[in-house]
């Protein structure tokens, strides 16, 4: 990153924050995103979730899907719920056993689905009740040619593993970890979690739990996170390899297999050959990406055999991945494990990105049709740059750079076969371009040393200005009506500068924020206000966000509200 960069977002607000939105997504709307869980003493909270695995192992919700519930053992009256656009309902019933069942079956890929599941409530917590492909009564469609599916090995064992591989979200970004003891123990790279003071789990896409760092060896690149033991109360401990250094668990020309959630990807398996057992890792031609790191390498057997950590990349090729061998963290568990007796993480559930993406066609629609005014996405504070960041202002940026482009093309050829605005693709919503998130970016301002300028005052353009950051950021929340917010994720990201050219220079690191939070939070009709930390400060700098710009922000996801009912209900299951 140059030095004239920053110049320019700080002149324009813009330019550099488009870059870090395109180059550093963070990794994930929340179903209630800015609510408060509401509590009784005589009254327990239950979660409905009703979700089924396709064919091609992904997880669908079943929406807008009538259950009817009743009282154990009688179960004479009964109540209505409805699960909402993603599949879940939560209602609060007095403590004992209930049984639900499903209104009418679920048509899906030639298959019907009904459900009939017994359930207990308790006044001294909350209950989830999970109903799947596990505890439905499923029964052919006569007319149904379902299709024979043909697992592999590897089939098999991501079927049996995937639950207990999860995504680990600090402030700097993700990688994966998984379940290595019932009370919570999940195993990572400590580059994964390192300086971070928000750590979470995420379970599954809809679940998403805090978690803390036990143990870590940083020079192994290992750690050790807890979380509670009631976010991973259903789920396997996984197996790990009988390893020793003399006794490496398996050998060249194996095959193995990694599961992680690599750049935007939940929990996806590759396989490899391993090609180097070394002393303390494995390589292997498993495909790797940003995000694996952490992740178990697996045997054929299902055990563990390693942490997905490093890859080395050639000039030319596609590289070897390496793993950090499994005995290596034996240490630090065991000695996680003597800490099981301290008090866990709360058992508390974090907002999440919501599954549903921007429609591109809609976001090219957009883009086509406004010319946006980008300096009413951007706020200064104190000694920050703000910028609010939407899919529709990225790609408004985008687009209007390449146009910028094209014009001066046009001035040496008469070639008009390109088009700004060509790269818009349906596939781009999976890929992680434009998520349905407002990412607010808080930047620190740069500034001159005292010394230089004086000398410059003195000497002139001989002298070289030097220039430095003006704070560190260190927090920011936002709040509507005087509520916090809680972010989807809050990013908190070092920026090192290491510039020289001409008569300027700058050596000097500090932190910026991109916190994420759900469009929802930007409805307009309330007071939203800003506030922003630094490191030297007690106190914070704020700012009210005003009504034009909430609106400004929620019309940009106007598309994206339309569109996220029209795909749910096409590809909801039938009733």
């Amino acid at each position: 990153m140059q030095y004239d960069s920053r110049a320019a977002f700080k002149t324009s607000g813009l330019l550099w924050t488009l870059a870090l939105s395109l180059l550093l997504p963070i990794g994930i709307l929340p179903q209630r995103p800015f609510s408060q869980t509401r509590g009784a003493d005589s009254k327990a909270t239950v979660t409905v979730k009703v979700a089924i695995v396709a064919d091609d192992l992904s997880l669908r919700p079943v929406p807008k899907k009538v259950f009817t519930l009743c009282r154990q053992p009688a179960c004479i009256d009964g109540m209505t719920v409805t699960t909402s656009f993603q599949g879940d309902a939560t209602l609060e019933l007095d403590a004992g056993s209930y049984m639900i069942k499903s209104a009418t079956p679920v048509d899906f890929e030639g298959k019907l689905y009904s459900w009939e599941v017994p359930f207990s409530t308790s006044s001294t917590g909350a209950t989830d009740v999970e109903l799947s492909n596990d505890n439905a009564t499923v029964t052919l469609k006569e007319d149904a040619n379902p299709r024979v599916a043909v697992l592999t090995d590897e089939a098999r064992l991501y079927q049996k593993v995937k639950s207990s591989v999860f995504k680990v979200e600090s402030e700097s970004g993700h990688g994966s970890g998984f379940l290595v003891d019932a009370g919570g123990l999940v195993l990572t790279n400590y580059h994964v979690v390192k300086g971070s003071s928000y750590l979470a789990i995420k379970t599954s896409p809809s679940e998403k739990y805090l978690a803390r760092l036990v143990e870590y060896d940083d020079t192994l690149d290992i750690a050790v996170l807890r979380v509670n033991q009631d976010a991973v109360k259903n789920l396997m401990v996984l197996k790990l390899a009988q390893d020793s250094l003399e006794h490496p668990p398996v050998s060249e020309g194996e095959r193995v297999v990694a599961i992680g959630s690599p750049l935007m990807t939940e929990t996806i398996m590759t396989s490899g050959i391993v090609s180097k057992v070394d002393q303390g890792a494995i390589l292997s031609d498993v495909s790797s990406n940003p995000g694996n790191s952490g992740g178990p390498l697996f045997d054929s057997t299902g055990r563990v055999i390693g942490i997905n950590t490093f890859d080395v990349l050639p000039d030319k090729g596609p590289g070897v991945s390496g793993a950090v061998r499994i005995y290596l963290a034996k240490d630090v568990l065991a000695r996680a494990v003597g800490r099981l007796g301290e008090s866990p993480p709360p058992f508390r559930r974090l907002p999440v990105e919501s599954s549903y993406r921007f429609p591109v066609g809609a976001l090219k629609e957009m883009t086509a049709s406004s010319n946006r005014e980008t300096t009413d996405y951007n706020l200064k504070i104190g000694l920050f740059d703000v910028q609010f960041a939407t899919p529709a202002l990225i790609s408004f940026l985008k687009v209007s750079a390449e146009a910028k482009a094209w014009q001066q093309h046009l001035k040496r050829t008469n070639d008009e076969g390109y088009e700004p605005d060509q790269d818009f693709y349906e596939w781009q919503r999976y890929s992680g371009d434009y998520r349905p998130v407002v990412t607010i970016w808080a930047m620190p301002e740069i500034q001159k040393t005292g010394g230089s300028a004086f000398l410059a005052a003195i000497f002139g353009s001989r002298i070289r200005l030097k220039y430095r950051f003006k704070a560190d950021f260190k927090k920011m929340e936002l709040l509507r009506d005087g509520v916090v917010i809680e972010p989807i994720h809050p990013g908190r990201m070092p920026d090192l500068e290491h510039y020289h050219s001409g008569n300027a220079s700058m050596e000097d690191l500090s932190y910026y924020g991109g916190y994420e939070y759900p469009p929802e939070a930007f409805k307009a009709g309330a007071k939203m206000e800003l506030r922003i930390w630094d490191e030297e400060h007690a106190n914070y700098v704020h700012e009210e966000i005003s009504a034009k710009r909430q609106l400004l922000i929620w019309n940009d996801f106007l598309p994206y509200f339309r569109a996220m009912e029209r795909t749910v209900s096409a590809e909801a299951p039938k009733s």
